[in-house]
């Protein structure tokens, strides 16, 4: 059984709590969700559990179509196809986005950053990954082609939510590690961002891509030892992109 939750949380902390559920394997992928069955086992009114809804959509981990609401789920091979994919594309989206970025595009993904940033000491898991999301996705919109709107959709957020589903309760039960995980994911999309100003379309997909990279093969690699039993080291510099989502998002 999930876990109850006091009555006078209001939705981020209910938001809070099916994503902490999902981790522990309580909701399952695929899961149906019926929100007024989900928002009694919180011990909440179902209103909380409604308004708390975008952002786990937002964030990947819950799916909404016009006729149903459930866990979001993928296999394997679905994530390697996603993964695949988005290395192709995120580099080539981020140039696109440098030679078209305005001051108020670099306020905007300066405010996401902040958002990720106040999210940590907290440890609003929830909040982090749907910034995270929507950081990258702000990256994927700049060029203002439809096109890569939709790919965004089709590619982001399965994946965090594989992450989520795959390494979840290494993440509830490695709070210290994670955080500090955080902090340094925060520290490159700074760097990120600063490639991003110079316009440079070459150092952007190379900056981008190498990040790509390098932070998958470690976080994954990271999720896999805490996951196996053995004793995980602190994720090597730079932090994962994908971390935990989910992932984000980030």
């Amino acid at each position: 059984m999930v876990t109850r939750i006091k009555k006078t949380t209001l939705a981020p902390q209910v938001a809070t709590s099916v994503l902490e559920s999902i981790l522990r394997g309580e909701l399952k992928p695929g899961l149906k969700i019926e929100q007024a069955k989900l928002a009694a086992q919180f011990g909440v009114k179902p209103g909380p559990l409604r308004e708390a809804l975008p952002s786990l959509v937002d964030s990947g981990l819950i799916r909404k179509n016009r006729h149903t609401i459930a866990v979001a789920q993928q296999s394997e091979v679905d994530a390697e196809i996603l993964l695949a994919v988005r290395h192709e594309l995120e580099p080539r989206a981020a140039a696109l986005a440098g030679q078209n970025l305005t001051p108020e595009d670099i306020r905007t993904l300066e405010r996401h950053l902040g958002k990720m940033r106040t999210a940590i000491p907290r440890r609003d898991l929830t909040m982090f990954f749907a910034q995270d999301l929507v950081f990258h996705g702000y990256i994927w919109k700049m060029p203002r082609q439809d096109t890569l709107k939709r790919l965004f959709r089709l590619v982001l957020p399965p994946l965090y939510a594989f992450f989520f589903e795959r390494f979840g309760r290494s993440i509830l039960e490695n709070p210290l590690q994670v955080e500090v995980a955080l902090n340094r994911q925060v520290q490159v999309y700074d760097k990120l961002l600063e490639v991003l100003k110079t316009r440079d379309p070459i150092k952007i997909r190379k900056a981008f891509g190498k990040v790509l990279a390098m932070n998958w093969r470690t976080v994954t690699d990271w999720a896999t030892k805490q996951a196996s039993g053995k004793e995980p080291q602190s994720p090597a510099e730079p932090s994962p992109v994908h971390t935990f989502h989910a992932g984000s998002g980030s």
